[in-house]
């Protein structure tokens, strides 16, 4: 594996921190005691080995100081055909991302992105070998254990002249051709096994797509279902105060009612007043008529 750059932030007592490392040849990192360099080591033991919902005393160890926040790693390397950049955040907002360049893009988070890189440790390196190389400061040295590898064990064996130490390995070219020969012909060619699981992956591929899109419509709804919630409080707030308006104008045509419905009699007193008042006339005028009409010696007879 090639490491290109490497990043911290709040881990242990780093705020944040960052190396670029050389193309060719050896990386060292200086700087004075307690400023972090053994940490940025170790943190790319962490970065591969515990997931971001981890609560191992080792994850617990890292937690910044004076700071309430997630130790946070971020590998940009190289491991065989695979380019990649790896980050994890622990504790606080744990999260896990990686993002591959090479052979081909992919972009994986949460706990199929530590999969994934899991397997890119499994294709391309001696994963074993890998662990038994990394020394931290302040760690005895001691004799590798040499139990699981076999990969080491063989190059010293063949260093010092003698056999291989595992009889086994002599027959992994072999092996590999036999599961070449499972998905290949000797020409080349996929067969149709390779066929039908590049297919099932394609498939599974879409259906994974699929139901993802779901629950993002879903998600959707959820947030829709939130606001209209928010929406129908507003309208039975209005609803309640409408009620109380249509109350008190239902009050007031009540009111108007009773006072049109006296008007009403009122108004037919005063055309019956009106009426009798004109009769009288009337008779008044006839009356004033009949004496008008009677002659002097008779008006002095009705004095």
């Amino acid at each position: 594996m090639k490491f290109i750059r490497l990043r911290a932030a709040n881990y242990r007592g780093i705020a944040a921190a960052e190396v670029k490392f050389g193309p060719t040849g050896i990386t060292l990192m200086q700087g004075p005691n307690e400023s972090g360099k053994t940490s940025l080591g170790e943190a790319m033991g962490l970065l591969f080995e515990y997931l971001d919902s981890s609560r191992h005393r080792n994850i617990e160890a890292i937690k910044p100081v004076h700071r309430d926040e997630g130790p946070e790693i971020e590998l940009q390397a190289e491991s065989g055909p695979y380019a990649f950049t790896y980050l994890k955040r622990f504790l606080k907002r744990p999260e896990t991302k990686l993002t591959i360049t090479k052979p081909k893009p992919e972009n994986h988070t949460g706990r199929e992105a530590h999969e994934r890189a899991e397997a890119i440790l499994r294709e391309t390196l001696d994963i074993d070998l890998w662990k038994a190389l990394m020394i931290q400061q302040g760690d005895a040295i001691h004799q590798p254990v040499l139990t699981k590898q076999t990969s080491l064990s063989v190059a010293l064996d063949k260093a010092a002249g003698g056999r291989t130490a595992d009889p086994r390995e002599e027959s992994l070219f072999d092996k590999v051709r036999q599961e070449y020969f499972r998905y290949y012909t000797e020409r080349g060619a996929e067969r149709k096994e390779l066929a039908e699981s590049r297919k099932a992956q394609t498939d599974a591929e879409a259906e994974v797509a699929r139901i993802e899109q779901a629950i993002r419509d879903l998600d959707q709804d959820i947030d829709r279902a939130a606001a209209l919630q928010r929406e129908l409080g507003q309208l039975k707030k209005q609803e309640d105060e409408l009620t109380k308006a249509v109350t008190t104008h239902t009050a007031s045509l009540e009111e108007i009612s009773t006072l049109e419905n006296a008007f009403s009699a009122a108004r037919l007193k005063l055309e019956s007043a009106q009426k009798s008042e004109q009769v009288a006339c009337r008779d008044k005028d006839a009356r004033q008529g009949f004496i008008d009409a009677l002659t002097p010696s008779e008006k002095v007879m009705r004095r």
